[in-house]
């Protein structure tokens, strides 16, 4: 990336609108530091806060209740009540204790209630005045808005202005297709709606024979998730594709132990990918796969889940970045973010000026708040907003954290 950082100044003072993409952990962090800090924030999620993490249930974290939650947000969630108690911090908890324990309750304070916005999807990410492929100078892009244009079943399709635009959306599964490489098997888009893409949840489960396309975290959380559920489902059967070398060996050993020692019936085919998907009108998945040898194997089943590894969506930064082009300076600008041109908040910068990327999309894992990283997602969280008010000794956490110390004493 061709480095950008003397060509405009990143400070943007409060008030102002900063519009959040996602609704993850890292996005309501996010708005919860902006909204300490004066800036008026608009979360868009195109599901449900925290859908992720409560997707992965009662399994544990690998880190502590005290490291996945920050002092900013547990004053919070006493500021909204008093009567508010996490428990032994110490101790670590289920994902979906942690989504219901914390991030649902911190979605749902009076800072940041009114500005989350579930089920909504942004469509496009644009400039107001400046882009239709004119030159313009990287301060003059950074000074004009951005126009955000979402949509949702309530309101339908709607636009919102923002300063800044901080992508906390991580990992995209939604547009990787079923097929060799990622892309999209023959009939898949015309069933996306009906092929399972996330973790089934306990309730979702049912007897029947299931397929499983991918070694992703998630696949392999789906196979533990269909394993558990044995006991209520004695017929469960379970054919499982995976590409030959993708996901982690170990990890898919263990899997593929627990899957033969509990399911009467289970396959661990390697594969290239699915090739067709059709669904006959009995609800029967006929699918085709791709074997090493490029031949097609043919495969019917009662349930199809598809849990590949997903990729890093650039769409709105790369839109953005095609609809303009970088004007040199004329030679007395006087350029202000010289003297910060080297703080750690520019990592999260992109080549559109106020566009921001935070979470494990910026961690290049991901899983990376699965693995034990949220702790330095939340630093990442400080060092940007440090960038944004031009103030490099800004730290919400460690203020916040000396009051709680206090208070204790």
């Amino acid at each position: 990336m061709t480095d950008i950082r003397r060509n405009w100044d990143p400070e943007v003072e409060s008030p102002a609108t900063i519009a959040i993409l996602g609704g993850g952990p890292i996005a309501i962090e996010t708005a919860l530091y902006a909204r300490f800090l004066g800036y008026y924030v608009e979360l868009f999620e195109r599901h449900r806060v925290a859908g992720r993490v409560t997707a992965w249930e009662t399994t544990s974290m690998p880190i502590t209740l005290g490291e996945s939650t920050t002092s900013l947000g547990r004053a919070a969630l006493l500021a909204q009540n008093p009567e508010t108690d996490l428990g032994d911090l110490s101790r670590c908890p289920t994902f979906r204790e942690w989504g219901e324990l914390y991030l649902l309750p911190l979605a749902r304070t009076d800072l940041i209630h009114d500005s989350v916005h579930v089920q909504t999807t942004v469509k496009s990410v644009s400039r107001l005045m400046t882009g239709f492929g004119s030159p313009c100078t990287a301060q003059a892009r950074a000074n004009d808005q951005f126009r955000i244009l979402a949509t949702s079943n309530n309101r339908g399709d709607w636009t919102s202005l923002a300063d800044i635009v901080i992508d906390c959306t991580g990992w995209n599964r939604i547009s990787v297709g079923s097929s060799a490489g990622g892309g999209w098997a023959i009939g898949e888009e015309a069933l996306r709606d009906q092929i399972v893409t996330r973790i089934p949840r306990q309730d979702q489960i049912r007897s029947g024979h299931w397929l499983v396309w991918g070694s992703s975290h998630d696949a392999l959380e789906a196979i533990r998730r269909l394993c558990q559920e044995v006991e209520r489902y004695p017929e469960l059967r379970l054919t499982w594709f995976i590409p030959r070398l993708d996901g982690t060996v170990s990890a898919i050993q263990e899997i593929e132990n627990l899957a033969e020692n509990r399911l009467s019936q289970f396959a661990l085919v390697p594969c290239l990918g699915t090739e067709a998907i059709a669904r006959s009108e009995s609800g029967k998945w006929m699918v085709r796969m791709t074997m090493p040898d490029e031949t097609t194997i043919d495969v019917q089943g009662d349930h199809f889940v598809s849990l590949p590894h997903p990729i890093r969506d650039r769409q709105w930064e790369l839109m953005l970045a095609e609809s303009w082009s970088e004007m040199a300076e004329e030679e007395d600008s006087d350029s202000e973010s010289e003297s910060n041109a080297n703080w750690p908040g520019w990592k999260f910068a992109t080549n559109e000026p106020h566009f921001y990327v935070l979470g494990s999309k910026a961690f290049g894992s991901p899983e990376a708040a699965i693995q034990g990283e949220w702790p330095a997602m939340q630093s990442s969280i400080r060092d940007l907003f440090s960038l944004l008010g031009n103030r490099r000794e800004l730290d919400l956490y460690a203020d916040f954290l000396k009051r709680e110390q206090d208070s204790t004493q």
